[in-house]
């Protein structure tokens, strides 16, 4: 999910709306996180949501145990939702309730499956750029992939792409630059054409010569 999310003019009065009355957040938020059904309009949902939390961060945070228990549901839309939405929330995490579960969150790193470590990689970045407290251990989690052995995923390559766009977040900031940048010059040339980009991209944006 992309974190830039710019509230248009039509949805900005739909927004206020709803964060007007909590019986309004509150029937959106079920919608969208309870429901057992995918559908177009509770994506349609999701993304009001998405921009609420990304924008009124502290009115989703009220919801975090719902999205923690969320987290360990293992379909794919539920991860997904709540993956998002624990990232998108983590400016408003000053009781730092994530540190009880980032080793559960992290863990979705290793899974087999790429949808679901490629969202915990993209998530990742959003929460050391907003939460310096979690910087250097998120760091540590993305530079792990470059142990194959820890890898599960098919295409291991993609799911390092995923790791550049994150460190692209936050990589000013970090203490560990040599290592993100020596992880970023391994995969310049990469078979994955995705994972190329994203380091060429990275490389290019900071005027560092490729190898």
């Amino acid at each position: 999910m992309d974190f830039e999310l710019t509230i248009l003019p039509e949805e900005q009065e739909i927004i206020d709306n709803i964060l007007e009355d909590q019986e309004n957040l509150d029937a959106l938020f079920r919608e969208v996180v309870l429901s057992k059904k995918f559908s177009t309009e509770r994506f349609e949902d999701f993304k009001i949501v998405m921009k609420i939390a990304v924008h009124y961060p502290e009115r989703i945070y009220s919801y975090w145990d719902t999205l923690v228990l969320l987290q360990k549901n293992k379909k794919i839309d539920s991860l997904y939702i709540s993956m998002n939405l624990i990232a998108a929330i983590i400016k408003a995490d000053h009781q730092n309730r994530f540190e009880e579960i980032i080793d559960d969150y992290f863990a979705l790193l290793y899974d087999s499956r790429i949808s679901y470590a490629s969202i915990t990689a993209l998530c990742a970045g959003y929460i050391a750029e907003h939460n310096e407290r979690y910087r250097d251990g998120i760091t540590e989690y993305l530079l792990s992939l470059q142990n194959n052995e820890l890898i599960k995923v098919k295409h291991p390559e993609l799911l390092k792409g995923s790791a550049i766009v994150s460190f692209d977040r936050y990589f000013e900031n970090s203490g560990n630059q040599e290592a993100i940048l020596d992880f970023v010059r391994s995969m310049q040339n990469s078979k994955s054409p995705k994972a190329k980009k994203a380091a060429r991209n990275f490389l290019k944006k900071r005027k560092i010569d490729f190898q």
